[in-house]
């Protein structure tokens, strides 16, 4: 996954990191009642702080689970993508792998669970798996004369759960989006992903990002934090113009949302 460079990213950082420096400041104002030694008291603070931050290796754990997280979506929705056959493929590949006598058949991989004979039926549909495609696979699975059937999917309905659960003569089990992406780690199989054209931002999708509605509220707490800590330190001025300066923003989220707003669907039909 890209690692992503948005202005609103950044924007978030530097607010923090402000507001933070800024707390800090008028703290050892109070304290030292010298600004040089609160400057450099805010300074140190920061530096311990992002110092922390790097050892304890938070920012670190998040970066690696949101890319885990993105490349389990990536490869289960390639797998809504792909044609039924190549499905088959790929998981008769990893069925091979504890059973080298597995094989495709017409809608299912055969392959011996246990001393039985068993089924991988995957379906990835749009939505979740329903009880009238779990009823389906149970028909396919005692015509074929199977003992167990494993259907692979993303998500199922309770109700599809429920129902596969119940039957007895044929043991139908429901496989999740967890089980099939610890199936793609365990045996390093993964689908092949389809290739997308690179995304282009232009300064207005950028303009577009800054000024949405969702970042009124990181303008409107920032500046008026400034307008508070404005009355604990002697730079007010300061304070006052870099207050004003992000309740400006803050308007203009609100001034700019209907404008700024993306197109309806179906504009692009029209």
């Amino acid at each position: 996954m890209t690692k992503q460079t948005s202005l609103s990213r950044v924007l978030d950082k530097l607010f923090f990191r402000l507001t933070f420096g800024l707390i800090c400041f008028s703290v050892g104002l109070a304290l030292f009642r010298r600004a040089d030694l609160s400057l450099l008291a805010a300074a140190l603070a920061l530096l311990i702080f992002e110092t922390v931050r790097r050892l304890s290796g938070v920012g670190a754990k998040k970066q690696a689970a949101a890319e885990e997280a993105a490349r389990k979506e990536a490869y289960l929705n390639q797998l809504m993508y792909h044609p039924k056959t190549l499905n088959l493929k790929l998981f008769c590949e990893i069925a091979r792998k504890k059973d080298p006598e597995a094989r495709v058949r017409t809608d299912y991989v055969f392959t011996r669970h246990d001393g039985k004979t068993a089924g991988l039926f995957p379906l990835f549909p749009c939505g979740a798996l329903s009880p009238d495609q779990v009823l389906e696979v149970y028909r396919r699975a005692k015509a074929a004369g199977l003992d167990q059937a494993f259907i692979l999917t993303n998500t199922a309905s309770p109700e599809a759960l429920r129902f596969a659960a119940a039957l007895w003569d044929v043991q139908v089990s429901v496989l999740g989006q967890n089980t099939v992406w610890r199936l793609f780690k365990t045996y390093s199989v993964y689908p092949k992903l389809t290739t997308r054209p690179k995304e282009v931002r232009t300064p207005l999708d950028i303009f577009r990002r800054a000024f949405s509605r969702r970042r009124f509220k990181g303008y409107f707490l920032s500046g008026l934090g400034l307008f508070v800590l404005s009355f604990l330190t002697p730079f007010r001025v300061c304070y006052l113009v870099a207050g004003s300066l992000l309740l400006v923003l803050a308007l203009l989220c609100l001034a700019l949302r209907r404008k700024l707003a993306e197109p309806d669907p179906q504009d692009f039909f029209l």
